[in-house]
């Protein structure tokens, strides 16, 4: 498949990365903000913690394939 191969529809897939980041980002503030609240009320819920945690290595790794994408197309 064509598409797949270096340098063809590279904004299509620095978009596809950009979205996946966006994603990363809000479901990283949603389970931070669920830590916290759970965490004020006096229940500790670990697993939360662990989501942030996931979700920001998720966005450092969209990221970077994001602008590796975006550095081909200008």
């Amino acid at each position: 498949m064509d598409f797949f191969d270096r340098g063809t529809a590279e904004r299509f897939k620095a978009g596809a990365h950009g979205t996946l980041e966006g994603l990363a980002v809000l479901f990283g503030a949603y389970n931070a903000l669920a830590f916290l609240d759970r965490l004020r009320r006096g229940r500790v819920e670990w697993h939360l913690a662990l989501n942030v945690s996931v979700y920001a290595c998720v966005y450092a790794f969209e990221r970077s394939k994001r602008r590796h994408h975006h550095q081909k197309v200008t």
